[in-house]
């Protein structure tokens, strides 16, 4: 869509070689948009010269430098002064598109996915609204309200969204949200969620579209992959071996024989499917805590 550009930061070792995968998937699935690449001054990816064939490489200083979360506001920020589309996607370096992106042909400023898992600290009402009615205080922004559903466990959940997908409007939301998360970090509960935290905030005040799992959907959280994904969100890549139908494409962006060569635990990954299912949690599961424990 040529109204629509795409937006990611980039950086070193793994996120350079997710980049390239990235970029590839744009190229082929959504050809006439533009990329928009963002390098940290900081950072030297080794493949700069590949991404550079995709998009327009945008460097800049990583304003907030101890969270390293941040560097991805700091590309939309840039890509808003850079880019003339009318719309931006900003996607996590650990999704692949797999289809044209359209979901904003309909109206709406904001195009975001609920978190997957509701049980945690900032879904669960009774833990956490006293800290969401603080930091909306500290921002001059609405105390949310839970009238959402998480897209996993279907609980229900504030304006909480997962970052890994964020399309907005080209209207400096990136700015503005990069300016919250400097006014809270570290100062809130499980401090690396601050980006969701302060997107939920800020997200009260626009036209927000809730998207479902096509335009983000969670592989690490999933047994098998279903044939209308539009953004696959992999964390990992023996992760990909549970979306086979996707083969061919993948194959395609150079992806598939390193995904193939990496090994995958079916068992581990069923066990983390219940686990997140229908088990409460604090970001870490208290299973998962006894376990660092004992082992060290």
């Amino acid at each position: 869509m040529k109204n629509l550009a795409f937006v990611f930061a980039t950086g070193e070792g793994k996120y350079a070689e997710q980049s390239v995968f990235l970029a590839r998937s744009i190229a082929r699935t959504n050809p006439d948009s533009e990329i928009y690449i963002f390098v940290p001054e900081a950072e030297s990816p080794d493949r700069l010269s590949e991404l550079a064939e995709y998009g327009t490489i945008l460097e800049g200083p990583q304003r907030i430098s101890d969270y390293g979360i941040s560097t991805k506001i700091d590309a939309l920020a840039a890509a808003e002064d850079a880019a003339d589309e009318e719309y931006l996607l900003l996607l996590d370096t650990d999704t692949l598109v797999l289809d044209e992106i359209t979901v904003h042909e309909q109206p709406g400023d904001l195009f975001l996915k609920p978190v997957d898992v509701g049980l945690q600290y900032w879904g669960r009402r009774n833990q956490s609204l006293d800290e969401w009615t603080s930091l909306a205080g500290r921002l001059d922004l609405p105390v949310p309200e839970w009238r959402y559903k998480s897209t996993f466990d279907r609980n229900p959940i504030p304006p909480y969204w997962n970052a890994g997908f964020v399309l907005t409007a080209n209207d400096g939301f990136g700015a503005r949200w990069l300016d919250a998360v400097e006014q809270i970090y570290p100062d809130l509960s499980y401090e690396w969620h601050a980006d969701q935290v302060t997107l939920g905030l800020l997200s009260q005040e626009y036209r927000t579209v809730p998207v479902d799992n096509r335009y983000n959907y969670p592989l690490h959280l999933r047994l098998r992959v279903p044939d209308e994904v539009t953004v696959l969100h992999y964390h990992n890549l023996p992760n990909l071996k549970k979306a086979k139908r996707y083969a061919p494409f993948f194959e395609e962006i150079g992806v598939w024989e390193l995904a193939m060569a990496e090994k995958y635990s079916y068992s581990r990954g069923a066990w983390r499917y219940l686990k997140r299912k229908y088990l409460p949690m604090n970001e870490e599961h208290l299973l998962e805590r006894l376990q660092n424990r004992i082992i060290g």
